[in-house]
């Protein structure tokens, strides 16, 4: 059974990320194939993405006194760099013809970022989500002053400590994607194992929905409560007026 749980260092340590089978260019040459058009398209939409973020990123810093607006900021940052890792780095790859061993250093980067970016991101959603909830629900305090910084810290370290313990995703040009399996031959994907960003997406993918039916749910009533409380606030005043 593959080791899931290790440092980084010792991950590369392991035969199933051993590239001293061929020189770097070799690897291209013989395992990679060129993506000019999803290269071109991938440099060319983050940038565009990138541009279109600073305005918000702008704002979010501007008006990080408001809890949800630092959330969004920290989301923001995380998404920009994901759209970095996804986008920019991963365009180039693709029309350098890369695969992991094509270039190691560019997907090290790669696969700490895109990792990284996605756990911090994914945790911030379901943060600001929580916090609308309970602005929602008039109990503000639970994110005022340090809670809120200190619950932010706790993401971006469980973030880190999930990439740096567990497998990276690494880019592959045949197969146009980035993946855990770096391709190598003589090993196969299960050698890859990452149950933990599994474990990770799942919860994503069943937590965060429910936190919008709760926060919709939440808002449906407090939208009753507006309406009537306009409606009776509105009555005497038809009733002065005519």
């Amino acid at each position: 059974m593959a080791v899931q749980i290790r440092f980084l260092t010792e991950s590369f340590a392991a035969p199933e990320y051993d590239c001293s089978a061929h020189t770097p260019e070799e690897w291209t040459e013989l395992y990679g194939e060129q993506q000019s058009l999803i290269g071109v398209w991938s440099v060319v939409f983050s940038t565009m993405c990138q541009i279109l973020y600073l305005p918000s990123l702008r704002v979010f810093y501007r008006e990080r006194k408001l809890t949800c607006y630092k959330i969004m900021f920290l989301l923001a940052l995380a998404d920009y760099g994901g759209i970095t890792g996804v986008g920019s780095l991963f365009g180039y790859a693709m029309l350098k013809g890369y695969v992991m061993c094509s270039d190691f250093t560019l997907s090290l980067i790669m696969g700490l970022i895109i990792c990284c970016c996605w756990y911090v991101s994914t945790g911030s959603c379901a943060l600001l989500v929580i916090n609308r909830i309970s602005e929602m629900m008039q109990k503000p305090a639970l994110f005022q002053g340090w809670r809120s910084s200190l619950a932010m810290v706790i993401i971006v370290i469980y973030g880190m400590m999930v990439t740096l313990f567990t497998r990276l995703v690494y880019p592959n040009s045949p197969h146009t994607t980035v993946a855990f399996e770096s391709f190598i031959p003589g090993h196969t994907v299960e050698e890859y194992p990452n149950n933990a960003n599994m474990m990770h997406n799942f919860a994503v993918s069943f937590v965060i929905p429910n936190l919008y039916i709760v926060l919709c749910t939440v808002f449906y009533q407090a939208s009753i409560i507006c309406f009537f409380n306009v409606t009776t606030a509105a009555a005497p005043c038809m009733v002065t007026f005519q």
